[in-house]
């Protein structure tokens, strides 16, 4: 049970994690992101800026994930490394029109 609560936590952290490193990505950049749900994720439009800037908030997101991976695992949640490598590794998979890392080809 205690694994199940930890699994669930740690997708719920690093969901928050992921989105509120784009957004604050973008804030530092001078623009605001509106949130919408699309299914069981939370999507966004990309603001006009350069290819680098949008290359940045893209991927900002997992940045921040695996930012905080070495902190969260030292804080307890020892699963949060491996959410955040599973969701690497799926994002491509699920991610379709909204991939983060179709920005700057």
């Amino acid at each position: 049970m205690i694994l199940i609560v930890e699994i669930l936590l740690s997708v719920a952290i690093a969901g928050l994690i992921h989105e509120l490193g784009h957004y604050l990505t973008a804030m530092f950049l001078g623009h605001t992101l509106e949130f919408r749900r699309q299914g069981f994720r939370f999507i966004w439009d990309m603001p006009e800026d350069t290819e680098a800037h949008q290359r940045l908030i893209a991927l900002s997101g997992f940045g921040a994930e695996i930012l905080f991976a070495p902190l969260l695992y030292l804080a307890g949640l020892w699963l949060y490394p491996w959410v955040v490598a599973v969701h690497l590794m799926a994002y491509p998979f699920y991610a379709g029109d909204y991939n983060d890392f179709k920005w700057g080809k």
